[in-house]
């Protein structure tokens, strides 16, 4: 029974992608029950992103990329979904899901990956969820971040890229726009910090 209600749910989900009602849900879906090609030609979005391999883990600048990507989703308001495994093609200056492109199965990856956000990334974001999804030639990496409580805001990522360099005396605040990651600016944050300090201090939100 629970194998007949699997595979109905992960037809609905063909069905939806294919009728351009495609969601984060529906696509981590799809990927889950083995149709990854399904969601080939979709487009990445404010709530999609997708890498062709590994962050470099090995790296300052593979750690950080990785919880910047991972925290500019959980400051965002709605669900985030990140794939790993995944290669994009430009056109007409919006990045399309062409190709899968599975990397070899390692049973440490989402070990590895969930020790650099609990290292990198702060405060923890609730009901993250990671795995790997084994395909035909290897894994992929599938992550969903759902919407976070206003009050954890803004996630913190430890270190910064600046000039190419991971700078950890640094701290960035990373959030998603329909082109990508932005790093918030400083006023924002500033506002964000006088909200809460006056809510600290006199118990109500100043006006505006």
């Amino acid at each position: 029974m629970a194998s007949l209600v699997k595979d109905g749910t992960s037809l609905q989900a063909l069905i939806d992608a294919t009728a351009g009602g495609l969601t984060s849900s529906t696509l981590a879906e799809l990927i889950r029950a083995g149709h990854a090609e399904a969601v080939l030609g979709q487009p990445e979005s404010d709530w999609l992103e997708v890498k062709r391999e590994h962050y470099a883990l090995e790296s300052s600048y593979g750690k950080v990329r990785l919880a910047q990507t991972v925290a500019q989703f959980a400051n965002s308001e709605g669900p985030g979904v990140i794939v790993i495994g995944i290669e994009t093609k430009k056109r007409n200056g919006v990045d399309i899901l062409e190709k899968l492109t599975p990397m070899c199965i390692n049973h440490k990856t989402t070990q590895k990956y969930t020790d650099i956000l609990k290292d990198r990334l702060y405060p923890r974001i609730k009901g993250l969820s990671m795995e790997q999804v084994y395909v035909k030639g290897g894994e992929l990496v599938l992550i969903e971040v759902p919407p976070q409580p206003e009050e954890l805001k803004p996630f913190l990522v430890h270190g910064s890229v600046i000039d190419g360099k991971v700078r950890d005396n640094y701290f960035s605040i990373v959030e998603r726009s329909r082109d990508g990651g932005y790093f918030n600016h400083p006023a924002n944050v500033h506002s964000m910090l006088s909200v809460g300090r006056a809510f600290l201090r006199f118990g109500i939100y100043p006006s505006e």
